[in-house]
Parts: C-alpha cells; structure tokens; sequence
C-alpha cells in the first residue's frame, strides 16, 4: 500500500488523522510546516514544497487554514499527482448557491471548486 499524504498533519484533526491511520498499520507520510520527525516539510502556500512528497503518493488527506485563492495552484498540484483527494471542507458550503453568503463557506467553496 502506498502511503497517505495527511497535509496539515500537525494540526488539531491532522494530527488525529495521522494517528488514527497509523493505528490501522497504514503507511502516512505526515505533511507539515513544521513536520514531525518522520513528516516531511512542506507550505500549502508554495507548491514548489509539495511536489516531492507526492513521489508515491496516490492519495492526500486535505486540512487547509489560510487565503484560499492562493492554495488554488497547490489544490491543483494535488488533484494532478494524487489519484484520490480527500478534502476537509465545511458544512458552511450552501451547493444550491453560486455566491455563499457565509464567508466560511465562501472559502471552503473556492477550494472544492479548484
């Protein structure tokens, strides 16, 4: 089995994430600005950072916290290298609605769209 990208691996639900799957003896490749020792060092922000922890990676487990027009390109970069993009949205997100009114569903909405 290849191991899981989990991006924001340090974080409250990625840390949880990255322990829940390691319980379950699946192989993760933690993703952090700051990583853990066995993570690997990467920005959202920056795609160039990305790119080579997707080496053998067919599937990215997706927290983002930050501008969401500029984590577009790395969305992108994502969606191109994994097979499988398991992205941690929000219920804000109104579907039945091109413009959200909520400004958290107004973020989440331009990522799933990207």
């Amino acid at each position: 089995m290849k191991p899981i990208l989990v991006a924001g691996a340090t974080g409250n639900v990625g840390s949880q994430v990255v322990a829940q799957l390691r319980e379950r003896d699946v192989p993760v490749r933690p993703l952090s600005r700051n990583p853990p020792p066995d993570g690997v060092r990467g920005d959202l922000a920056k795609p160039e950072t990305i790119a080579p922890a997707l080496d053998g990676v067919d599937t990215v487990f997706l927290m983002l916290s930050g501008a969401a027009e500029a984590l577009v390109p790395t969305v992108s970069l994502l969606g191109e290298r994994g097979r499988r993009v398991v992205f941690l949205s929000s219920g804000a997100v109104d579907d039945s609605v091109a413009e959200q009114e909520n400004p958290i569903g107004a973020w989440h909405r331009v990522v799933e769209e990207a």
